[in-house]
């Protein structure tokens, strides 16, 4: 597997621990600070010395100053839109390691892409973040985020989603509850106090027992036997969930296994890389005279949504583990197979060729994540790769195709290329050499 995006989504290069400076690539420094000359000094001894002060000179100096300020204003600025967008999803910043030059490069690339892709709608630029949060490793997140820019449109968005996660954090007291439950049937006063005691699980185990011996004064007999029992199932069920809905990174994946889950999702964010390329259908407005045409560019605008949705109900199954335990924005009503089979269509589509492996392949990935998560820690006798050699060759045949589309991109081919185009001139070269 070549560097390039990979290598960010799995380990950072390594020999370096230097702090990575990704917006000193990028754009002129914001540092408040100038690097002053030897002769610099030697002109501010004699202006110190003089009795003769030059207004000119004064007025640099404010000019000057007033230019420091207004640098280490956007530069904190900056700073606090990163910190914001961190710690929305829920992730620390880390700017550590330094990288290849070509993974920077490469990494500003789908930065730039993405950003202009999705410059119409601050909630896609926020989606695009958190489907990076969840791809790259911390280390290539946070420089990632310095890439694309927080402009003040999403860092609106962020405030409110904010704002809004504080309001809902309220607990409801007791009169709010008695007061939601005193038009209620038994069976609907149940089933809304079981879902009280589902939200109190994550609390500790004194106002647990609280909430329970309180809930159960305001069932009858029938009910109140229900409660105890769902009580006594409760701590099992919530482990459950808690151990299905951790991040990859905390699951207990064998090296043969991450690898596994590790090149799928690479695979697929070329398709996403791919997808997100295609020209945005623009409705002009002649165009919206002719209400045909409208209609037209409006059902196109609408199957490239469906293409995202597909993409992101498959990323989150891989992400996320099998359904069945998390509920998730992801989550969609298609069986998994028909699922694949739809976006490896998209993906033969979109490149003229199967990047990602058989359905086969991912479904047998999907088996490990959904065994795997379930997993508090590893066994022994669990520590093996549950792929056979058949899919294995499938999976790393995908994985030198990869390397080979990451070739292709680096040569920013013009968008009326496609990558069967790329392939076929590869394979008559690799013919002609044998």
């Amino acid at each position: 597997m070549s560097g390039g995006v990979t290598s960010l989504v799995g380990t950072p290069v390594s020999g370096s621990s230097s702090k990575l400076e990704t917006h000193g690539d990028l754009e002129p420094s914001s540092s408040p600070y100038h690097n002053p000359s030897p002769s610099g000094s030697f002109i501010v001894f004699e202006r110190d010395m003089s009795d003769n002060c030059n207004p000119l000179d004064d007025e640099e100096d404010t000019i000057r100053e007033t230019s420091n300020e207004i640098n280490l204003k956007n530069q904190r600025k900056r700073d606090k839109r990163i910190r914001i967008v961190h710690r929305h999803l829920n992730k620390e910043i880390d700017e550590t390691h330094q990288f290849s030059e070509e993974s920077e490069k490469r990494l500003a690339r789908i930065a730039r892409i993405a950003r202009y892709e999705y410059r119409a709608s601050a909630e896609k630029r926020l989606k695009h973040l958190e489907w990076a949060a969840k791809t790259l490793t911390p280390v290539a997140f946070t420089p990632y985020v310095r890439m694309f820019r927080i402009d003040a449109e999403m860092s609106r968005l962020l405030e409110q989603l904010g704002a809004k996660e504080e309001s809902n954090e309220g607990k409801s007291t007791e009169a709010s509850i008695l007061k939601s439950l005193a038009k209620m049937s038994e069976s609907k006063k149940f089933r809304k106090l079981r879902e009280l005691a589902i939200e109190k699980s994550r609390e500790g185990q004194e106002e647990r027992d609280t909430f329970d011996e309180w809930a159960l004064t305001l069932l009858d007999e029938a009910h109140r036997t229900k409660y105890r029992g769902c009580i006594g199932k409760q701590p099992r069920k919530i482990k459950k969930q808690e151990l299905m809905s951790r991040p990859l990174a905390e699951i207990p994946f064998n090296t043969a296994e991450r690898k596994l889950v590790e090149g799928l999702l690479s695979l697929l964010m070329r398709t996403s890389e791919s997808v997100a390329r295609r020209p945005w259908p623009q409705i002009s407005r002649s165009e919206r005279q002719d209400r045909d045409k409208f209609k037209e560019i409006r059902r196109n605008r609408q199957a490239m949504e469906r293409d995202e949705r597909l993409l992101d109900q498959l990323r989150g199954r891989i992400e996320l583990g099998w359904q069945n335990y998390v509920k998730t924005p992801f989550a969609g009503p298609s069986k998994t197979s028909v699922l694949i089979d739809k976006v490896r269509a998209l993906d033969e589509d979109v490149l003229g060729f199967n990047l990602l492996p058989s359905t086969t392949c991912i479904l047998a990935i999907l088996k490990i994540i959904k065994n795997t998560s379930a997993m508090e820690v590893r066994l022994p006798a669990k520590d093996r790769c549950a792929m056979s050699s058949e899919l294995m060759e499938d999976f790393e045949d995908a994985l030198r195709t990869m390397d080979l589309y990451d070739d292709w991109r680096a040569t920013n081919p013009p968008d009326s290329e496609r990558f069967l185009d790329f392939l076929m001139a590869y394979w008559r070269g690799q013919n002609q050499n044998s």
